[in-house]
């Protein structure tokens, strides 16, 4: 064999080969197509191997688990805590400094608790505490 059909065996075929296999093996394991959708696909990968693989590989919708969802969810809310701690830090900072009186300083706290979906028993809390400390 020569160097070039090696190449193209080793490079080209075999990794074009996979990736016909991974979608005719997709098509059938999602869940989130419809049958109808999956017969269309399937059709498109076998009469037009490459280029089908490679339409089905750009086009395909993204499945999104249950466990995905959850995941995202999760990064989201922790994402916005760390943005409200900030905000309430900075508040802090200028409740300190002399900046914000303390009514400021507790409506602003309630806002950003509120936002956070902290509920009416939080700012409550907050405003009572900055109340009482004045």
């Amino acid at each position: 064999m020569r160097v070039w059909q090696t190449f193209w065996v080793l490079f080209v075929l075999v990794p074009l080969t996979i990736a016909w296999a991974f979608s005719v093996f997709d098509i059938f394991r999602r869940s989130d197509l419809s049958g109808w959708a999956k017969a269309v696909w399937f059709v498109v990968v076998l009469v037009l191997p490459w280029f089908g693989t490679f339409l089905y590989l750009i086009f395909r919708p993204r499945e999104v688990t249950p466990e995905i969802a959850r995941a995202q969810s999760a990064a989201r809310e922790a994402y916005e805590k760390s943005l409200a701690t900030d905000q309430i830090a900075k508040l802090s900072a200028l409740h300190t400094q002399g900046e914000l009186t303390d009514q400021e300083y507790a409506a602003a706290k309630a806002h950003i608790l509120l936002s956070l979906g902290g509920g009416t028993a939080a700012p409550s809390a907050a405003t009572s505490a900055a109340t009482s400390a004045h």
